[in-house]
């Protein structure tokens, strides 16, 4: 085998090695992104939806409030509303569960809801003194149910936290093995280049190469244009051409102009 031979086989060898090296950084980087799909599917919908619903208790309570100003049709209005905004968060809650003790949580939401409108469908109803009624039945209710609905978004947003840290973790992990992967393939090369023929074979390269005349920019530029232009004209040449002989082809074979 030549020399010529074991050398090309030599940078062969390295450039595969780094085209295993990009497949397998392009591998750790679709599980990163796979990480980075589990935590908006198990846990972002169900951290929106928490938010979701303790705003919407929070608009309902406010319609209390306006019912015990005198503000009916306002209050009925926004009742409404956000009775089913926080129903339509609550599904999506419900069908998300993803978490340990998040679906004992989401079953506390269903039950505290639940009593909750109870209690607010009779406190519309109710005659007589209607703050006291409020303070006594409706907020601690209200209280109890954002309290759980706070709890769901703190489970989920640990449980976010905890898979963020997990992948960092990983990429760091991933990230130096990498490294320490191309280190060991620069020093091979550099060895493999120290090899006395090969080291000779370097020498005298750049012993050669240190014999060529190069040009300066001015010439490579102006030499550049030269091609260019020749380019340019060899094209538009044989176009012209194309398109003459074409029409004399027409003309002989048609008969018209």
């Amino acid at each position: 085998m030549s020399l010529r031979t074991k050398l090309l086989l030599g940078y062969l060898g390295f450039i595969v090695a780094l085209g295993v090296l990009g497949a397998w950084s392009a591998r750790t980087l679709q599980q990163m992104s796979a990480v980075s799909g589990r935590i908006i599917a198990e846990n972002y919908d169900s951290v929106v939806a928490a938010q979701n619903m303790k705003e919407s208790l929070e608009r309902q309570d406010s319609a209390a409030l306006f019912e015990l100003l005198g503000q009916h049709a306002r209050a009925a209005g926004q009742l409404a509303e956000h009775r089913a905004r926080f129903d339509a968060a609550f599904d999506t809650a419900a069908a998300n569960i993803t978490e340990v003790g998040e679906r004992d949580v989401v079953e506390a939401i269903r039950r505290g809801r639940d009593d909750y409108y109870r209690r607010y469908d009779a406190f519309l109803v109710a005659t007589g003194e209607r703050t006291a009624a409020y303070f006594r039945d409706l907020e601690p209710r209200f209280n109890a149910v954002r309290a759980d609905c706070d709890q769901l978004l703190h489970i989920n947003q640990e449980a976010m936290r905890h898979k963020a840290d997990a992948a960092s973790q990983i990429a760091r992990r991933w990230f130096l093995i990498t490294l320490a992967l191309l280190c060991f393939l620069l020093w091979t090369l550099r060895r493999w280049e120290q090899k006395p023929k090969i080291a000779d074979l370097l020498i005298e390269t750049e012993s050669e190469m240190r014999k060529v005349t190069w040009p300066s920019m001015p010439e490579a530029v102006n030499s550049s244009i030269v091609v260019i232009v020749c380019v340019a004209f060899l094209m538009a040449f044989l176009a012209g051409a194309d398109w003459f002989l074409g029409r004399i082809a027409t003309q002989v074979l048609t008969g018209r102009g």
